[in-house]
């Protein structure tokens, strides 16, 4: 059976954090569209981590180095498809001042605070999920879960120094994730085979003593005739109850 071409539109948005203020860079869209992340369409032929380095210092004025992806969507419809990819970078130059003078590509960008974009007209409400997200402590999945047959620049700046805090220290390690899973199945495989070693467990029946509670009685028959002599008369002795 034929097939129709099935054409996929990327996008690359990429949340870039200030390494030593925290703050987030958010870019004033052009056409009156609102504050928006550094985002944009992936060109025929670009890989999408190019896209999220280029759209950022064309939208923010900013060079950026990827540190993490935060999502990989895919979404369908009848026709085509959209796939976006949401990235976690930094800036290279921290002291880099972000796009003050406005083009075609948008009229400027800020470092903002989650509190400053109460005081923003938003194009959507991505910016504080994302910064909110990021704040709270949410994982930042490593660069190698987006890969490609061919890489066309290496955006990629695995030679930087880890920062120091932040979001670095949340990247997951998928050798760790994996030595994790590993770890907890082994546990759990040795738990079950210390219970099957053990067998059922023994259940223990405690039989209640015939004539307990007699008035001093030494157990058995006599115990118990010897309490019920005692209540007929009315004497001393009792049930001890």
């Amino acid at each position: 059976m034929s097939r129709e071409p099935f054409p996929t539109n990327a996008f690359a948005l990429v949340i870039v954090q200030h390494p030593t203020t925290k703050k987030y860079l958010l870019v004033n869209e052009s056409r009156g569209r609102g504050w928006w992340l550094p985002a944009g369409r992936v060109e025929h032929g670009e890989h999408p981590n190019d896209a999220a380095v280029r759209e950022t210092k064309e939208e923010a004025g900013v060079d950026v180095v990827l540190r993490g992806v935060l999502r990989v969507e895919y979404s369908p419809n009848p026709t085509s498809a959209r796939l976006r990819i949401v990235y976690y970078a930094v800036p290279i130059d921290a002291d880099q001042p972000p796009k003050s003078e406005s083009d075609d590509e948008s009229i400027g960008a800020e470092w903002v605070t989650v509190a400053d974009l109460a005081n923003r007209r938003m194009r959507g409400h991505e910016p504080m999920e994302w910064f909110s997200y990021i704040d709270n402590g949410g994982l930042v999945f490593p660069m190698d879960v987006v890969v490609s047959t061919e890489w066309s620049s290496a955006t990629v700046h695995q030679a930087l120094p880890p920062l120091s805090g932040g979001a670095d220290q949340r990247v997951v390690s998928y050798a760790d994730d994996e030595r994790r899973l590993r770890d907890e199945q082994q546990q759990r495989e040795a738990a079950a085979a210390a219970r099957a070693a053990a067998g059922p467990p023994r259940l223990t029946k405690t039989k209640k003593a015939r004539g307990e509670g007699g008035g001093g009685g030494g157990g058995g028959k006599g115990g118990a005739s010897g309490t019920a002599r005692s209540n007929k008369g009315g004497g001393g002795g009792g049930s001890g109850s």
